[in-house]
């Protein structure tokens, strides 16, 4: 077995067996987190009810004569329910911690990430052959420190959508388009995404890919990964989940792991 087959063998091995664990969990009766995939998901937080999501990253990486650990702790994704097709979003990069050794010596690099101000609505339901579709537009803010902040506010908008399947799987993506301060100038971001669920009472399996693109015409830096995991809903309010990942191609991390948890409670009466 070649390095590429194992890189996307092995991921996908792991995901198979949380995907055939078996079918959805009803959105509108438990906690329905963003976390822990790429893309985010159709979902919205019903009204009146505000949800947690925060979570563990770690990313290792190797090129070029140069070894990269990035630890991310917490992430944190602050979501209220508005209305039946609203919910605002705040988000929190977290405390980064980044180790680099190379050739020259080990370099640290500790800070906090960016915050982002955002809102989620819903155009319309699944009907028939069509998807569920949300939009999600928001406003990277440079809060964070030196080193792990773009510098700029960034804007940027997803376009999200999901199907379900026969036999309880599920199907859904994001495209994405932004635009991003680097070195002193803009730059343009698209990001794509396609992921298959399937679920087993409290428990929901995935597995999906994601292009992360930077740039426009040949010059564009193109980074493709995979990412399969499982979120286990324990309670009606609170859910945990875990992710591994694997990169594609070289200019992505090599490994992710992520946990999380997930939790949700009254914040107004309508």
């Amino acid at each position: 077995m070649t390095y590429w087959s194992l890189r996307i063998t092995v991921p996908a091995l792991v995901g198979a067996l949380a995907l055939f664990a078996a079918p959805q969990q009803a959105e509108e009766d438990k906690v329905s987190p963003d976390r822990p995939g790429f893309g985010t998901p159709t979902t919205l937080v019903r009204p009146g009810m505000m949800q947690f999501e925060t979570g563990f990253a770690r990313e290792t990486d190797s090129s070029e004569g140069l070894s990269t650990r990035l630890f991310v702790m917490p992430t944190s994704l602050l979501r209220f329910g508005m209305t039946d097709r609203l919910e605002l979003r705040l988000e929190s990069g977290g405390i980064l911690r980044e180790r680099e050794q190379g050739p020259d010596g080990i370099l640290h690099r500790n800070g906090a990430g960016d915050v982002s101000f955002a809102a989620k609505l819903r155009l319309w339901d699944e009907r028939l052959f069509l998807p569920a579709v949300t939009l999600i537009p928001s406003l990277s803010s440079p809060f964070g420190s030196p080193g792990h902040s773009s510098g700029g506010y960034d804007p940027k908008v997803i376009l999200a959508w999901a199907k379900d399947l026969p036999a309880e799987f599920g199907i859904g993506g994001n495209l994405s388009y932004g635009s991003v301060t680097a070195d002193l100038d803009r730059a343009t971001a698209r990001d794509f995404s396609l992921g298959v669920e399937r679920g087993f009472g409290p428990i929901t399996g995935f597995v999906e890919a994601y292009q992360q693109r930077l740039g426009t015409g040949k010059d564009a830096d193109k980074a493709w990964a995979m990412q399969t995991g499982a979120a286990f809903g324990l309670w009606k309010n609170f859910a945990f989940d875990i992710s591994l990942g694997r990169a594609i191609t070289n200019n992505a991390p090599d490994f992710m792991i992520g946990f999380g948890l997930s939790m949700r409670s009254p914040w107004r009466k309508f």
